[in-house]
Order: C-alpha cells, then structure tokens, then sequence
C-alpha cells in the first residue's frame, strides 16, 4: 500500500470501479459527456492479426458464469455467535442487538440456506474488566483468545459451531503479523476472521477494530460472520474460498471467499428492516448462475459485464495440485485478438457501456509488470455487442490478468478478468509470480475484511468500503 492516495485517476473506469468498492457514498468523478463518446471502428491496426494455435480451431463464441466452490471443509449449519467487548464500550448494546436480529433475519436466513447453514443463535455478550490494548498484533489476539477458552477461567469452554467477534475500542490498533501489504487496523482493513485451537477444539473468530461508528462496524461484522460460518477454517480447511477452476483469475482480483467478491461488485450496502443496521449483500452462486447481480439480495438490480470469451486450457500450479483453467494463450513476442461480448440483465436495449481493460499491476498498483498489453476496439459499446480486445505478449513469454471493466454512463461499474498467458507462463514460475510451490491461499494469515487487494491497491481509513 504505497501510493498516498486511494484512486490514481479519477477519469478512468478503474477509479470508479475501486471508488464505488470504497465508498457507501456517491462517487465523486469527472463529469460524465451528455452523450457517449463515439464509438471507434476497429481498423486492423486496432485489432492486430488473430492469431490461430494447436490449443484453439476456433474462437469461443459463448460464456459461463463463476461460482466459488468447497475446497472440500465444513461449514457451520448451526452457528452460534458471542460477542466480545469491553467493559465502557458505548456500542456494547447496539453490537448485541445486531448480532440478534442479524442471525435471524430473513437476508441471512435466505442468504446462508443456499449453503446448507441455518439462523445464528446469539449468546450473551461477554464484557472484559480488563483495559483494552492500546497496540497488539494478529499474533498476540490469537494468544489471548487460546487463554481465554483454555485457561483457569475461561470465557466459556471452546465451542467449534462458535464464532468469538472480539470488537476492540477505537483506541486500539491491531497489526497483522507478515502482512506489510495490509498494514494496521482502519488503515488498510476494517476486520478480518481466523482460527485456532484452544483446548483441543479448534474455532473460529474474528477481530473488529472500530473505524467509525456502527454503521461501518455492522458492515463488517456481517462480511465476517458469513464468511465465517461458509468457511470457519480458512488456514487448515477451507470451505467456501475459491472459484470454480474455469474463472479463477476472478480471485487473483477479487478475493475468493462470499463476502470478499460482493465488496469488489456491489457499490451499496442495505439496512433491511427486520435488522435496523446496516450490512453488506453475500456472493449467490444461484443468482450467479442465472446471470444476475451475484450478490444477494438482488433487489432487482441491474447487472452487466464485458466478458473476454476465452477457451485455452491453462494448467495453474497450487501448491502439489495443479489447477485446470482458461485463458487467451499469446504467441511470445505475438499478438492475438481477444472477443469480448457486452452482457446485460436489467438495462434497457440499446444502453451503452464504457469499456477499459487493465492488466494486473494497473488493477493492483506495485506489482512488477508482467510485459503484456491491451488495446480495446471501441472506448464504448450497446448491450448485446462484441467488441475485440487486442493483447500483445512479451518476447520472453509470461502471464497477466486481463480485467474487463464496464461502466454506465460513469455511475457504476463492474469488472470480469481472464488470464492471458505466453510460453511456459506457469511451469516454473520464472518472472509470472506462480510455480510450483505456489499456493492460492497462504497458510499463516487470516482473512482480511477491507485489506482490498492483497496485492498493494491502498484503501481509504474506512477499510471495509471496498
């Protein structure tokens, strides 16, 4: 998190993709033209010379939707929340209040069921005499908490369908041991969850800094209570933390758990009426399927997307396992051309799009980058149209992310990436980032609620506005 501001370029669709992640308020931007721009004719310089290999006979002319998938671990169909605070806290009642209403409410009822959990019982809230710290680190919480399930006198004896939400006044800053990127508490996220094991049991839990008031505070606390009870493990066993194998460039950008992709795609939060507080919407891999807004609930929101339509088999190295994905494979040195096609559910016909395409180190500033480069066809396209996305490989061959950005009428935006590879990109892992020893999820950290990407991209003091 270098950079000493949150956006580079207010102008560009990136700046208003990431600004409307981090913000609940309406996003500043330039002006937006009372007409869209004209739109440019591919000329066969724009396009470069499609380029045909032994992977391909053709080019792709349809799409899937992601969803994120099991990796296998146990989620928590009756979980069991209690909330940690301390003594003089002036939220203490309010966090009470919405953990009640949250777990039985009809959002998280209709939200969780779809991923076999059932309503969150709240237990009573656990007030600490102790003075809160004024500095501590993601190690010394998970020392604590060990004591204080496994101690002389524990909070209560430790329970694996639990979640302990440890809320820490505003005078503590908490530093995420070996995560430099993401840096302290509401400066570079607003809440993270965990595990460990205390007295033979292993449970999860999660830490809240306070930020700013109780809205910022629910918001969170919603992220991390879902994604704790679809993926309570996330070091040791993860659950639900990572996409289908076909769009798993989707998680190098966005995350992969359900409330990580929402704060990257969804620009709102909602105040349903049986909670009064305000949350976040989760990740629906129903809704995804079905080509909606993929957060839930829908709320009849629009949804549309450029999507690069890309069918080369790619083979990703994770850890022993190796992954089976896609992408667009690019002669070293070479070009080929990219067809992208303008989807839409919920916009009028004939509704134009604003289009931008990114490479990985533009999407997550301080990242080396990869020699690739994109040129679109048109600055600007209509629901239902393909455009074409020229992509130009380094001579020494590699990989990068093509992000796709679309945005309407500059006051809403949302991203699809897709690999682009070249030679040998990922069987050694020489100048990509990926080889053999490579895992996508790192064992020794927790994840990171408002950390944004954990590649570099700085986010503002909110944190959890991503």
């Amino acid at each position: 998190m270098s950079r000493s501001s949150l956006l580079g370029s207010v102008g560009s669709l990136l700046a208003l993709a990431l600004a409307a992640a981090c913000s609940t308020e309406v996003v500043k931007v330039q002006a937006a033209p009372s007409e869209a721009p004209p739109e440019e004719t591919a000329t066969e310089e724009d396009a470069g010379t499609s380029v045909q290999d032994a992977s391909t006979t053709s080019k792709p002319t349809s799409f899937t939707f992601p969803t994120v998938k099991s990796r296998g671990g146990k989620v928590i169909a009756a979980p069991r929340v209690v909330p940690i605070v301390y003594s003089g806290d002036a939220l203490t009642s309010q966090i009470a209040s919405f953990y009640q209403k949250f777990g039985t409410s009809a959002v998280w009822k209709a939200d969780a069921a779809e991923y076999g959990i059932g309503p969150i019982t709240t237990a009573a809230t656990k007030t600490l005499t102790e003075a809160p710290p004024t500095n501590i680190t993601s190690t010394q919480i998970e020392q604590w908490l060990i004591g204080k399930l496994s101690g002389a006198n524990p909070l209560e004896a430790p329970d694996e369908n639990t979640l302990y939400a440890i809320h820490y006044p505003a005078g503590t800053t908490i530093q995420i041991d070996g995560a430099d990127e993401v840096g302290q508490s509401c400066q570079g996220y607003g809440g993270y969850h965990g595990e460990v094991t205390a007295a033979g049991k292993k449970v999860g839990y999660a830490v809240l800094p306070r930020c700013s008031g109780i809205d910022e505070l629910t918001v969170a606390a919603s992220h991390e209570a879902f994604e704790w009870a679809t993926d309570p493990y996330p070091q040791t066993s993860p659950a639900y933390a990572q996409l289908d194998d076909e769009h798993l460039a989707w998680q190098l950008v966005m995350l992969g758990e359900l409330g990580d992709l929402c704060t990257f795609l969804d620009r709102s939060y909602i105040r349903p009426t049986d909670v009064g507080f305000q949350i976040q919407r989760m990740w629906s891999n129903s809704q995804s399927l079905a080509g909606k807004f993929p957060c839930a609930p829908q709320d009849g929101k629009p949804y549309f997307q450029a999507i690069p339509l890309v069918a080369d088999p790619l083979t990703i190295p994770d850890g022993l396992l190796e992954i089976q994905s896609k992408g667009a494979k690019v002669p070293p040195g070479g070009t080929a051309t990219v067809d992208v096609k303008i989807y839409a559910d919920g916009l009028p016909a004939g509704t134009t799009l604003f289009l931008e395409a990114l490479s990985k180190d533009q999407m997550s500033p301080g990242q080396q980058p990869s020699g690739f480069s994109f040129k679109v066809s048109q600055q600007s396209a209509k629901v239902g149209d393909t455009v074409q996305v020229t992509v130009t490989a380094p001579k020494g061959g590699g990989w990068d992310v093509l992000t796709m950005i679309s945005g309407r009428s500059q006051e809403d935006a949302f991203m699809w990436p897709v690999f682009v590879f070249s030679g040998d990109a990922f069987g050694t892992g020489t100048g990509t980032g990926f080889g053999p020893a490579t895992t996508l999820r790192s064992p020794k950290r927790p994840d990171v609620f408002g950390a944004g990407r954990e590649r570099g991209l700085r986010l503002s003091r909110a944190g959890l506005r991503r």
